[in-house]
């Protein structure tokens, strides 16, 4: 503890480790032992409190913290360079707001700014086996999830950081894959590319996973699924797995203006012409597409995908029997057809025809030819109705007891024909209080007896 008190305490210490550091006259072996004794002294802060740590890093902040290890990062010895970033790590995994206001509170041109000295530490691999330090590093500054975490950290808001990373920094990124993806075919195969761009892949993912509209635009205007797809060509399978789980990334988004995106440039071919050539093959790569392809069978959201997908490749999909979900978005395909075709249908005199079948359904609000008689039974004023008792058995009239007339259709109401001294009236009004017609009740008619009114013959 009093190893990481004291130089905090120690104003004249502090000067003198910053100013060497700083100074260009220093010689590179006495810069290396600067360098590792800086490094110890983040070391030992770790076992302060939170606040104590925070505190004993704003404090050498005071003396030129992040310009010294900006110096250590453009210094041209790999040993000064790794120490350097063991730095960061260690600093950006609780204070990560520390490096991103300093970040902000540059003015230099964009090459000599923090962030774009580290992206390209990582895309020039300069030093291969920090790679992976610099792409955690650089996921752990622009995770949009952990500038929120640090609620109570000097940082700032979380779309100034985006806006400045997608405008200063973006390209700095993209420019790798920018580069060997201009034509159909990667123009730089090799292993170590190979490797570089996976690991920028990995970045892009984390930005198309926390960030929305920042990634969204860049990715529709720059198009970047497109790019990424030509990696498809590489002969280095992790490459390929990395390019088709990018795609599923953003598929998995449900992003309508990604799928309208996909649909328009015609993003998928690239994916159904690869699968197509590698056959039936038992691999990663080829269980990675299907589980594209069966993502976008079971998304509810996906209609525009699943119909873009069976219009366009499903005579190069329907020779694909190993599996059935190429059969799964083809039948769906044609529900959603037969669904959106009977919404659309013609209806005349009330009946509806279904022009995908040939068959016809009667419009359930039009009235049969019994609701139609009854009607027009009461509207002449006959004392003689036609006997009801010889209807088709396809009606559903109850019927009064002990005459002839139906009981009108439930729902249906006639209250300008039937006069109150009318003996139907009479009779309808009496078994109102003798038979109970409630819809709601829970009583099986089955199991209930049916209750027979009985009336005078008076």
């Amino acid at each position: 503890m009093e190893c990481t008190t004291k130089p905090g305490e120690d104003k004249v210490f502090l000067c003198e480790l910053f100013t060497q550091i700083q100074d260009t006259s220093t010689s590179e072996g006495q810069f290396q032992e600067l360098a590792f004794l800086l490094r110890e002294i983040v070391v030992y802060s770790l076992s302060l409190e939170v606040k104590d740590r925070a505190r004993f890093y704003k404090h050498l902040c005071s003396f030129g913290f992040m310009v010294s290890i900006e110096i250590m990062l453009t210094y041209e010895v790999g040993v000064v360079v790794a120490t350097a970033v063991d730095i960061l790590v260690m600093v950006s995994e609780y204070h990560s707001s520390i490096l991103r206001d300093y970040i902000l509170s540059e003015t230099q041109d964009e090459d000599g700014q923090f962030l774009n000295i580290l992206l390209s530490l990582l895309v020039d691999s300069q030093y291969p086996e920090i790679d992976v330090q610099l792409v955690g590093l650089v996921k752990m500054l622009i995770d949009s999830e952990n500038i929120m975490a640090e609620a109570g950290a000097p940082t700032t808001e979380k779309s100034l950081f985006l806006n400045h990373f997608y405008k200063y920094s973006m390209h700095r990124l993209m420019a790798p894959l920018m580069a060997q993806t201009a034509t159909e075919t990667v123009s730089k195969d090799t292993s170590h590319n190979a490797v570089l761009l996976s690991h920028i892949l990995d970045i892009l993912s984390l930005c198309v996973e926390r960030h929305t509209y920042h990634i969204r635009n860049y990715v529709i205007d720059k198009n970047v699924l497109g790019r990424v797809l030509v990696l498809l060509t590489s002969s280095h399978t992790h490459l390929a797995l990395a390019a088709v789980r990018f795609c599923r990334k953003i598929v998995g988004l449900r992003d309508e203006f990604y799928n309208r995106y996909i649909v328009r440039n015609n993003l998928l071919a690239p994916i159904v012409r690869f699968f197509v050539a590698q056959g039936q093959r038992y691999n990663l790569l080829n269980s990675a597409i299907i589980e594209l392809f069966e993502y976008i069978h079971k998304e509810k959201d996906a209609k525009s995908l699943v119909s873009y997908i069976v219009e366009n490749f499903m005579p190069s999909l329907d020779t694909v029997d190993y599996v059935n979900t190429f059969q799964c978005l083809k039948l769906r395909h044609e529900q959603e057809m037969d669904r959106c075709s009977q919404l659309s249908e013609p209806m005349v005199g009330g009946i509806i025809r279904a022009e995908v079948s040939g068959r016809y359904r009667r419009d359930p609000r039009q009235l049969d030819e019994d609701e139609e008689a009854w009607f027009d039974t009461d509207e002449g004023g006959s004392s003689s109705p036609p006997d009801y008792r010889q209807v088709s058995k396809h009606t559903n009239h109850t019927y009064v007891a002990g005459t002839n007339s139906p009981r009108p259709p439930v729902g249906l109401h006639r209250t300008n024909s039937m006069p109150p001294d009318s003996k139907l009236y009479s009779i309808s009004t009496a078994l109102q209080s003798l038979v109970d017609y409630d819809e709601d009740s829970d009583e099986d008619p089955e199991d209930t007896p049916a209750k027979q009114p009985k009336l005078n013959s008076t």
